[in-house]
């Protein structure tokens, strides 16, 4: 069956043939590029503060080196637990205010800069919330949310991380509430308590005589200072026993008989981004002993943004990751539905990270920077500012690879039918001169002798002929035909045999 195909159609396929291809490039390009953003985040990432007591937390911007010339950014938080009470940006890289809202759950900054425009790490505003009484113990978060945008040059900028702040709000010493007990603690001081780190216990002893420990939680945590504090209902000693192991090692003591205990760690024992655990201890003036059960807390470290590329990233919205899994140091979170997640308080050096994927386990290994020079002695305040660090986990879509590759191989198919057709149908039309091909044998070639043509006409009838033999020898394939009266060679022997023919 021939197939005959206009020129309209020839167009037609030429431009599907170039559209499958490009599409099949950019398919196979856009899951190995990851759109860089900025990234929003308060500082800093977890704070403890009691119950009537103000927090102040620091919006910033992390632009890299991308120029920014206004953002406009909400926060939403539990009007349960905490109060809005100011906005102030006398700090800000943004010279120019637009707006500053706050209340009912929600706060609103819009500000504005001059050329030169804002690059890099730098400070939006500050935020201040009071935690309401009555409110505690209990952990709340305020979080950014949607809108939040920077702009440059009149074009938003796609937004990467946007990390919140955990607060802690503790109890206040009026408070009575009992919900978080540990029954009968002497007859088993070696049960871990797994209650939030933050959150203040009441141990009651099982011996009458002994004192009640009140209120026991760890005050201040930094990257090397730890405070634990509590109170008992009689006049007591204080130890604290702590290690980074349920088996502890290390302890501190006071023998001064107080209802009131603070007790902090050895600061060149303490290291940053660890788990400690801790168990505390009051001797009343009888002798009567009473220990909490096992507690842990994280002391504080750096932090970690994940971002995963490569796949949906609602399909990926819920997933569990794991850092450190099956270590001391496991810790847990689910991606949102950016298919990111972010790790507090992680200590410099490796970590694995474990993400699990259509059933299958992905495992990357990443380095946290020292960046503040913790570990090797510097002198950091207890409130320094830790630049997040991100890190990327990349997710081969198989199925999407093999569509892309199938969309390659039709495109070049396509293409090359598509160009076959023109081809053969130009040759069919007489436009095309294929080349022409002469065997020759490497050897025993035999002569063959030319022939000749006499008496060529001369008459003017048979020029006219001459003519249109010449015009249609011009078209055929094959070996150089001469006109009559000249030598017509052969296109190949006479005889074949089984020499090489090159």
């Amino acid at each position: 069956m021939l197939l005959v195909m206009n020129s309209g159609a020839k167009i037609k396929i030429i431009l599907l043939s170039i559209a499958l291809c490009l599409l099949s490039v950019l398919l196979i390009t856009k899951s190995s590029i990851a759109a860089a953003g900025v990234n929003f985040y308060l500082d800093p990432s977890s704070v403890t503060v009691a119950q009537g007591e103000n927090v102040t937390l620091t919006a910033k911007i992390n632009s890299d080196s991308k120029d920014v010339d206004s953002v406009d950014i909400k926060l939403t938080y539990d009007e349960s637990f905490l109060e809005f009470v100011s906005v102030d940006s006398s700090s800000s890289a943004f010279g120019v205010g637009v707006r500053e809202t706050g209340g009912s759950g929600s706060v609103q900054i819009t500000r504005g800069s001059l050329p030169p425009f804002v690059k890099g790490d730098a400070v939006i505003a500050k935020i201040t919330f009071k935690a309401k009484s009555g409110s505690g113990p209990v952990n709340t978060n305020i979080e950014f949310t949607d809108p939040s945008i920077a702009v440059s040059e009149g074009k938003t900028l796609e937004v990467g991380a946007k990390s919140g702040t955990s607060i802690n709000l503790g109890r206040n010493d009026n408070s009575n509430n009992n919900q978080n007990t540990q029954q009968g603690s002497n007859n088993n001081p070696d049960e871990l308590i797994s209650t939030e780190p933050f959150t203040p216990i009441t141990v009651v002893p099982s011996d009458p005589t002994a004192p009640k420990l009140l209120d026991l939680f760890p005050k201040k945590v930094s990257f090397k200072n730890v405070t634990i504090s509590w109170r008992t209902n009689v006049q007591a000693t204080s130890v604290v026993e702590y290690g980074l192991t349920k088996q502890l090692g290390f302890n501190v003591s006071a023998r001064e008989l107080s209802t009131n205990h603070e007790l902090s760690f050895e600061k060149a024992l303490t290291k940053s981004g660890q788990k400690y655990y801790y168990r505390a201890k009051s001797v009343n003036q009888e002798g009567a002993t009473t220990s909490s059960g096992i507690r842990y807390l994280y002391t504080r470290g750096y932090t970690a943004i994940i971002a995963v590329i490569g796949k949906d990233k609602n399909n990926l919205n819920g997933s569990e990751i794991i850092i450190d899994k099956g270590s001391d140091n496991e810790r847990k979170t689910q991606l949102n539905n950016e298919a990111q997640a972010t790790f507090n308080d992680l200590a410099p050096g490796d970590h694995v990270i474990s993400l699990s994927v259509n059933g299958s386990e992905i495992t990357q290994t990443i380095f946290i920077e020292d960046s503040l020079g913790i570990e090797t002695g510097q002198d950091v305040a207890d409130d320094a500012y830790v630049t997040p660090q991100y890190f990327r986990i990349e997710i081969e879509n198989k199925k999407s690879n093999l569509l892309q590759l199938a969309l390659l191989v039709i495109g070049v198919l396509v293409i090359a039918s598509g160009g076959g057709l023109l081809v053969w149908k130009k040759y069919k039309n007489g436009g095309l001169r294929l080349p022409s091909f002469r065997l020759k044998r490497k050897n025993n070639i035999k002569d063959v002798q030319p022939t000749i043509i006499d008496n060529p006409p001369s008459n003017a009838a048979s020029q006219k002929n001459d003519d249109d033999l010449d015009s249609l020898l011009e078209r055929l394939p094959g070996d150089r035909i001469n006109k009559p009266g000249n030598v017509i060679e052969p296109n190949k022997p006479e005889e074949q045999s089984d020499d090489t023919w090159e």
